[in-house]
């Protein structure tokens, strides 16, 4: 939830990303996730912006990005 919460036009990718490893860091459990937070979604399944970290792109009004995994 924090890194859908994070998703905005403008912020980067690894600001998203940073979100949500800092909830699992709270709780001990960042080292287990081993996978970026998230994709573009597009013609394809696995598109730019990739949501993980040192990823300088900017989340731009229109971007289809997936936050993964989520439970809710």
């Amino acid at each position: 939830m924090a890194a859908i919460e994070a998703v905005e036009p403008g912020r980067s990718c690894s600001e998203v990303d940073a979100a949500a490893r800092r909830v699992l860091a709270s709780y001990r459990l960042d080292r287990y996730f081993i996978h970026s937070t998230g994709h573009g979604l597009g013609l394809e399944v696995h598109e730019e912006p990739r949501l993980a970290r040192g990823q300088k792109t900017q989340l731009a009004s229109g971007n289809v990005i997936t936050v993964e995994p989520v439970c809710i």
